[in-house]
């Protein structure tokens, strides 16, 4: 199946291919610092054979993304794009925004999803995207997705959910947990009275 994808570099050059980001590694090593006997030798050093991503690919991935690389990629069922990196929050706008410009991104009226390396994704709607990425001072939306009290634990089965112990002490049939207890968050479109903003500076 054809996807629509890039790779930004470091030095902020853009690549565009419709394959997966890996087997674009694959196919061009050296525009990544790497050759084809270090990407063997990663391969050979786990030796996974599954039907899932092969921990050897999430290596390198993850070195990558280390690197100052940033992995983007269109999802056509929620027409949104997936922006992966581990820069600091304020150099991804600015990546983001240039290679927004450059190949008129804004054009197709699709979403954006930001995924940094340790800290919770940021959902940005198409009508805001522009200014969260210009704004110096500006306010994202309110919803749970971007708030300091939500978890995104989907990664490890447990979903995602709110620490709030106000929103948890409210009760209802979403408090879930004995020990550990959180309350199940609806959708990532959902918003409650005790919002407040992920600080991502």
């Amino acid at each position: 199946m054809s996807i629509e994808a890039y790779w930004i570099s470091p030095d902020d050059e853009y690549y565009q291919f419709t394959t997966t980001h890996f087997n674009y590694v694959l196919v061009n090593p050296s525009l990544f610092g790497l050759t084809s006997t270090t990407i063997k030798a990663e391969f050979d050093k786990y030796e996974e054979k599954s039907n899932i991503v092969p921990k050897s690919e999430r290596v390198i991935i993850k070195s990558l993304l280390r690197k100052g690389w940033v992995k983007i990629q269109l999802d056509p069922n929620s027409n949104s794009w997936t922006i992966k990196y581990s820069v600091r929050v304020k150099n991804i706008k600015k990546k983001v925004h240039s290679w927004i410009q450059q190949n008129e991104i804004l054009a197709y009226g699709a979403n954006f999803n930001f995924v940094h390396s340790n800290i919770k994704p940021i959902f940005v709607y198409k009508r805001e995207v522009e200014k969260y990425l210009t704004e110096e001072n500006y306010t994202i939306e309110e919803r749970c997705l971007n708030c300091k009290h939500s978890i995104w634990a989907v990664g490890i089965c447990l979903g995602f959910f709110c620490r709030n112990k106000d929103k948890i002490n409210q009760g209802g049939n979403r408090v879930v947990g004995t020990e550990f207890r959180r309350f199940l968050i609806p959708n990532r479109n959902y918003v409650c009275e005790l919002f407040e903003k992920k600080n991502w500076n």
